[in-house]
């Protein structure tokens, strides 16, 4: 929850700014119709590529002989039986990873020149999936049924369409459910003494974590509410002012929404401490910046490299040089961490409660540092699109934002559940 209120507030916050500085009367007009362009432009690049692929998937429900049970039968309806035609129902199961693949056609040219140089955002989304991705996931679910399999990149897909299939799912985990193996993240750690973080621990590891960073990552974000509406402002002003600088001419969204994402979370999860480190040095907010994305190509490659190969892949010295300077650099805001009382922070409450050693906070606190540039990054880059090919819906928030404000000049902790329009449109965006 703490991640949707962050993404809402400061969607909020830079619409209600838009609102309040109505002088620069950019919303309806140049900034939307930049960043309409910029994607159209990014989907016309694209669009040779995407005519060249073909996709496969096959329903589950036929492929019951290739699976293995979960620890109890979860017996779900298929799609037939829901629309009222007689059909069996079947228990969904784990599939095993030597299981019969979906193929799809591509080429392998293409494919390997679009994973080297993509980092998983907006752009890899729109070349993997299209731009209609929600029209082709519909049509295999009126095919397939609400559970079938996608392959895409030789990566495995399971899709469920049904809130009551994956609460049965879910509920099948048991306590200590299986995650994805990060072995070179497991690796690092391992061969550097470090604890494995939440992000890399299974069975009852995982689940201690997991208890102990439950509270303070649910926590409301209100309580920093002022702190992030001058951040958005003043992110806002510099974009504004960078854009005129410019002559009207170009307006580079990313960067923007990279940095904000980078300011806002780090200001959540450090608080006073983030501010001491990179606001002094913004070289160093970007070089932190740069090592996240680019860690990300690395992993891309060492994933799918066999583990006892990995430490000669030239990407594993690259990773672990990278992931050194992250640590280092969250170990420095920990040191630099100042007892004051008004810090809100993720940080402030972990060593005021001592559960974790300061090993375990800086791990944890830096993967989920780590995390939330990208998506932020993305969900906000996405939300802006949205709105730029919505302009009712941009209106609509306008008036939802200015009469919650009734004439006020500054947001407060209440308002954000009194957005339930924007609310809406956050949630649809991450649909």
């Amino acid at each position: 929850m703490i991640y949707f209120d962050i993404i809402r507030g400061t969607i909020s916050i830079i619409l209600l700014a838009l609102v309040l500085k109505s002088g620069l009367n950019l919303f309806h007009h140049k900034i939307f119709e930049l960043i309409s362009n910029m994607f159209s432009k990014i989907v016309n690049n694209l669009s040779t590529f995407l005519k060249s692929k073909t996709y496969k998937a096959k329903p589950y429900h036929n492929l019951s002989k290739n699976r293995t049970d979960i620890s109890s039968s979860v017996q779900l309806e298929t799609h037939h039986q829901r629309n009222g035609r007689q059909s069996s129902s079947k228990s969904i199961t784990r599939f095993p990873a030597n299981s019969l693949p979906c193929k799809r056609q591509r080429k392998e040219l293409l494919t390997t020149k679009l994973l080297k140089n993509t980092t998983g955002d907006v752009c890899e989304f729109i070349s993997i999936f299209g731009l209609n991705a929600h029209e082709m996931l519909m049509e295999k679910y009126k095919a397939f049924g609400p559970v079938y399999s996608f392959s895409a990149f030789g990566k495995k897909m399971v899709f469920l369409f049904e809130a009551d299939d994956v609460e049965k799912l879910k509920a099948a985990e048991g306590r200590y459910p299986q995650h994805v193996d990060f072995k070179h993240l497991r690796r690092h750690r391992e061969d550097q003494g470090y604890p494995k973080g939440l992000l890399v621990s299974n069975d009852n590891e995982w689940l201690c974590q997991r208890r102990i960073l439950c509270n303070p990552m649910m926590l409301k974000i209100g309580h920093q509410i002022k702190h992030l509406e001058e951040l958005t402002l003043k992110t806002l002003a510099n974009a504004v002012k960078d854009y005129t600088v410019n002559g009207f001419g170009t307006f580079e969204v990313e960067p923007i929404t990279r940095d904000y994402a980078i300011n806002a979370f780090g200001s959540v999860l450090y608080g006073n401490s983030f501010e001491t480190t990179f606001t002094q040095s913004g070289k160093k907010m970007q070089k932190f910046a740069e090592k996240a994305k680019n860690n990300f190509n690395d992993a891309k490659k060492l994933l799918i490299t066999p583990e006892c190969m990995m430490k000669m892949h030239p990407a594993w010295k690259r990773h672990n040089k990278r992931w050194n300077f992250l640590l280092k650099t969250t170990m420095d805001m920990i040191e630099r961490h100042s007892n004051d009382t008004s810090d809100y922070s993720i940080l402030s409450h972990l060593l005021h409660n001592r559960k974790l050693s300061d090993k375990e906070i800086y791990i944890n606190l830096t993967d989920l540092l780590v995390a939330s540039i990208d998506t932020t990054n993305t969900t906000l880059q996405w939300c802006l699109h949205e709105l730029a090919c919505h302009p009712d819906a941009q209106d609509t928030i306008l008036s939802e934002s200015e009469r919650i404000l009734e004439g006020r000049s500054s947001l407060e902790k209440t308002d954000l559940d009194k957005s339930d329009f924007l609310s809406a449109v956050l949630w649809e965006t991450l649909r």
